[in-house]
């Protein structure tokens, strides 16, 4: 035996082939009853079904297009590529280039909520080294970073001083939607993601217009 795999998540796959391409006896462990890590289904009824990673495919995942080709997977447009955020406020539904005319979004204090929310986050943002990881020295000389590790992204939220009710609701969704794609990676409730893992992946992560989500894999929950 020339090497050992633990996990057989698509990292641990991936590398346990290349070795054995290259000619390595591989054992892989793995603790769960399944192979693929997150890549894995869960049936929510005899018609539905939901994909806990692995659903999307964008124009700069090269390795990602270039394993499905090889497993002879084919890939399709996801349904919406679109930036865009759908809010529902009293039934009227909007999205950032009517919002603002949406009855219940034009509020007092509603707009400076806004900016408030957006500059805190900056703030947090230009404190993240670029292209850096891990950052552990980086934490350790930084106070502030070493506290943002230790609170989640809505108790975060939850320290903006807002004026509006609607303002720290509007606040928190964009932080639940950045976590889902606005140019952070990774799927998570605001409540239960670190603040700074959410700004280093935020920073970090491709951007909008790369379109990330633009497509999907034919079998995949999507």
């Amino acid at each position: 035996l020339d090497a050992v795999v633990v996990g057989s998540g698509l990292a641990g796959l991936i590398a346990a082939r290349d070795m054995e391409a290259a000619g390595l006896e591989v054992q892989v462990l793995e603790a769960q009853d399944y192979v693929g890590g997150r890549m894995v289904r869960k049936e929510l009824s005899p018609t539905q079904s939901v994909d806990f990673g692995g659903q999307w495919v964008g124009r700069t995942h090269s390795l990602l297009q270039e394993l499905t080709d090889e497993l002879n997977l084919t890939r399709f447009p996801a349904p919406s590529t679109s930036p865009s955020t759908t809010f529902i406020e009293g039934g009227v539904a909007g999205n950032f280039s009517t919002i603002f005319a949406i009855p219940g979004f034009n509020v007092p204090g509603f707009i400076s909520d806004g900016q408030a929310c957006r500059g805190a986050f900056q703030a947090v943002f230009d404190m993240i080294p670029p292209d850096t990881y891990p950052f552990e020295e980086a934490i350790a000389e930084n106070e502030t970073l070493r506290e943002l590790d230790g609170i989640t992204v809505a108790a975060f939220v939850d320290g903006i001083d807002f004026e509006t009710d609607l303002g720290r609701v509007f606040c928190t969704g964009a932080a639940g939607y950045g976590n889902s794609r606005t140019a952070g990676p990774y799927p998570g409730e605001p409540e239960t993601v670190s603040m700074l893992a959410w700004a280093f992946t935020n920073k970090n992560s491709p951007i909008q217009s790369e379109y990330p989500e633009e497509q999907l894999i034919e079998g995949a929950a999507g």
